[in-house]
């Protein structure tokens, strides 16, 4: 029996399965050398998602912010909420714990603010804060672009974590943060000056992922601030799953750390 071989420049059909239109995928990118992003989470650059293993191979801001600019075009079709819970936990979090209740109004950050899926559900879950105004800044114009479309944002500005940013000082009631504060986006350091931006007794929150914490420079800075009266522990939150499901981050497992603001750290020299 004879099998028909193909022409040359006529390649077999495509197959006739109707085909899952994928969610569109990174380009391939060189890994980063690991060693020298200080604590590269290996679960999150070998999750099963993308995009999320591609953002912790950053190292630098500006490279970070690249991968963002790119994400931002299809970055709320690829972190749905069903998916990603990080920032659903942090407002539930602030919400059990009552931390911004009791107020008439209440200005609100959104640091790292992306496109803005913590800022939607800050604005549409959040109870008992009054009436909430919300600004954001990011380092990825990008990002910010995105975000202005979603129309619940005031102020938006450009800003690197870790450098000065273009804010005054006891600013906003509270600072929220989701997915920002970890290797590969924004060092430790960058919580001072988000410390310089909220109001004496305001409330800072942000998700950290928890198997990063005690190697990380984290708990250093978390005491400094406390030795140095900037914060005091608010109430952290229990751990919860920021990728339910996902077996490539073993389900992402962060907490939400939150502290009150005691006293203003200086603005950096510029």
């Amino acid at each position: 029996h004879h099998t028909q071989q193909p022409r040359a420049g006529c390649p077999f059909p495509p197959p006739k399965f109707p085909q899952r239109v994928p969610i569109p995928s990174p380009a391939p990118l060189a890994m980063a050398d690991q060693t020298k992003v200080a604590l590269t989470n290996d679960d999150l650059a070998a999750c099963s998602h993308a995009w999320v293993g591609r953002s912790y191979t950053a190292t630098s801001a500006s490279e970070s912010a690249a991968i963002y600019d790119e994400w931002a075009k299809v970055y709320d079709s690829t972190m749905e909420p069903d998916k990603y819970q990080a920032p659903l936990g942090l407002v539930r979090h602030l919400n059990k714990a009552q931390l911004l209740a009791g107020r008439e109004t209440t200005a609100v950050l959104d640091v790292g603010c992306g496109t803005g899926l913590l800022g939607k559900a800050v604005v549409e879950l959040l109870t008992g804060a009054g009436e909430v105004t919300l600004d954001g800044m990011d380092n990825s114009q990008g990002m910010l672009e995105q975000a202005a479309k979603k129309g619940f944002y005031g102020r938006l500005f450009q800003g690197t974590l870790g450098e000065a940013l273009d804010c005054e000082t006891g600013v906003y009631d509270a600072a929220v943060s989701s997915g920002v504060f970890t290797p590969g986006h924004a060092p430790a350091s960058g919580l001072v000056e988000v410390a310089r931006m909220v109001k004496v007794g305001g409330i800072i929150c942000y998700t950290l992922k928890l198997d990063l914490y005690e190697a990380s420079d984290y708990p250093a800075l978390h005491k400094k601030l406390v030795d140095e009266g900037v914060w005091e522990d608010a109430g952290h939150s229990e751990p919860y799953a920021a990728l339910p499901g996902d077996q490539g981050s073993k389900d992402c497992m962060l907490c939400a750390f939150t502290w009150r603001v005691k006293s203003n750290p200086a603005k950096p020299a510029a």
